[in-house]
């Protein structure tokens, strides 16, 4: 098998890092950007970039900056060296409500909030411009990816709200319904991808279906200690997707698809 040049930007975030440190094990050529990076790459050789890069939330403007102004400048930077682009996406494109099937990549895409407005924003303008370029496009649309080593989103701040306090809050009353993907498997899967000769969308997830108060529970068996709220903190209602597509064409198949209280201890430790 080739061994690709890879280029990771985002490389410093919890999935750029993983990306960045599995696949320098399994000896491909990886090179990290950043914000502060120089773009010095050889122009006789093709690259495969990997958008690791994203913000969830801030101002309209940090979100666009993050989601869409640096995926294009960087596209723009390495025009004519690359060979493929994979952009990290997320489910919470298709704006899904508590009572829809798991989403399937050729739904009808509605977007609930800047975050996934920006998501769709630059999905669409990657597609155009790799169609225009030819480069190979495979865009990878994921839920929450959990792992010991992200220290951000609802799973870390729940713990950390636990063991500091005593408590977890839960908004929408606790009724919102997230997949969960462990980062071991995300890892198995980008893998699969990075073997596969053709572009394409692909939804990677697993069958850890959660709402947030059964997340909760999870964590602490005293109804006590949850917190309910009944306004919301996200609109998005429901991101649960159906992975069947990468599961027939790249062999995928999940192997955590449930989340253990000893599981989010040990994520916890990690946290102190």
């Amino acid at each position: 098998m080739k061994r690709e040049e890879i280029i990771v930007d985002g490389a410093k975030g919890f999935l750029g890092r993983g990306i960045s440190n599995f696949l320098s094990s399994q000896n491909f050529n990886i090179y990290k950007l950043s914000r502060f990076s120089e773009f010095d790459f050889d122009h006789s050789k093709k690259y495969t970039l990997v958008i690791a890069t994203g913000r969830f939330d801030g101002t309209i403007d940090e979100i666009v900056g993050s989601n869409i102004s640096r995926p294009l400048y960087v596209a723009s930077k390495l025009k004519g060296c690359l060979s493929r682009i994979i952009l990290l996406s997320t489910g919470a494109v298709y704006g899904c409500s508590f009572d829809d099937l798991r989403s399937k990549e050729d739904d009808i895409l509605s977007p609930i909030d800047i975050y996934s407005c920006s998501k769709i924003s630059i999905e669409n303008l990657l597609r155009i411009y790799c169609d225009n370029s030819n480069i190979r496009l495979n865009i990878l649309r994921m839920p929450i990816v959990y792992g010991k080593d992200n220290l951000k989103g609802v799973i870390p701040s729940m713990l950390l709200s636990y063991f500091k306090n005593n408590y977890i809050k839960v908004f929408n009353a606790g009724r919102s319904i997230r997949d969960f993907l462990y980062i071991d498997d995300f890892m198995n899967a980008f893998f699969k991808v990075i073997n596969y000769g053709q572009s394409g969308i692909f939804n990677i997830s697993s069958d850890a279906t959660y709402s947030m108060m059964d997340l909760a529970k999870i964590i602490s068996s005293n109804p006590e200690e949850i917190k309910i709220y009944n306004e919301k903190n996200n609109k998005l209602e429901k991101m649960s997707l159906d992975y069947t597509k990468a599961a027939n064409i790249l062999n995928f198949k999940p192997s955590f698809n449930k989340i253990t209280r000893e599981m989010l201890t040990k994520i916890y430790k990690n946290l102190k």
